[in-house]
């Protein structure tokens, strides 16, 4: 009885060091794991001296960690917040830019236009009348000019949703730009892997002054 009763405490005893020797090795094991992300905790570093001060410290250490994911979800949704604003400025800009190069082509088409009629009225003011056999009138010759215009298409931002990624199963991307009722039309080749897509590609359009160009991302 005396040796069950010496073995039963022995058992015991192994017992309580295996599971003290747990506790020392939980907040080594937490505490390499915040060095890797780049969290340092001295204090886990040196807990194994005092194995009942494991779980504070575990405890501690976790709710550090928390913080730290905490704090790193907020910059991540503050940087997302950043590019889809960026994206929004790009996509309007791209916008205003080509608003800007057809307003100054319908400018300079006007403008030409007014110099024809203009011309036509000084005639008219020297005693030079059209006649019925004289042929078309300078504001219809006008109208009836077709302008060999040569566009360049760059680049598109703003056209993927926010969580796009790049593969095999990524839509591809084209630029399409025609005259407004015309079959006139050119397209760019297709990007795929882009969320921005550069296409860096120059077309001809044949219109007359009143034609209006448009340009479409498909």
């Amino acid at each position: 009885e005396l040796s069950d009763a010496y073995a039963k405490c022995a058992t015991i005893q192994a017992e309580v060091k295996r599971r003290e020797d747990l506790l020392r090795g939980i907040p080594l094991v937490l505490a390499d794991f915040l060095e890797q992300i780049h969290l340092p905790d001295p204090d886990l570093t040196h807990a194994g001296a005092r194995p009942e001060d494991a779980p504070r410290l575990v405890i501690a250490a976790l709710q550090k960690l928390q913080t730290a994911v905490s704090k790193r979800e907020e910059e991540l949704k503050t940087a997302n917040e950043k590019i889809a604003e960026l994206c929004k400025y790009g996509a309007k800009r791209d916008e205003d830019v080509q608003r800007e190069a057809y307003d100054a082509l319908r400018v300079e088409l006007l403008d030409v236009s007014k110099r024809c009629a203009d011309a036509e009225a000084k005639l008219r003011e020297l005693g030079v009348e059209e006649t019925k056999g004289a042929g078309t009138s300078l504001i219809t010759k006008m109208s009836m000019l077709i302008y060999q215009l040569q566009v360049s298409v760059i680049s598109g931002t703003g056209l993927r949703t926010k969580g796009w990624r790049p593969g095999p199963e990524s839509e591809a991307l084209s630029c399409i730009v025609e005259v407004v009722g015309k079959e006139a039309k050119f397209g760019t080749k297709p990007v795929r892997d882009s969320k921005n897509p550069a296409w860096n590609h120059t077309g001809e359009l044949q219109m007359s002054h009143s034609a209006l160009p448009c340009c479409e991302c498909l």
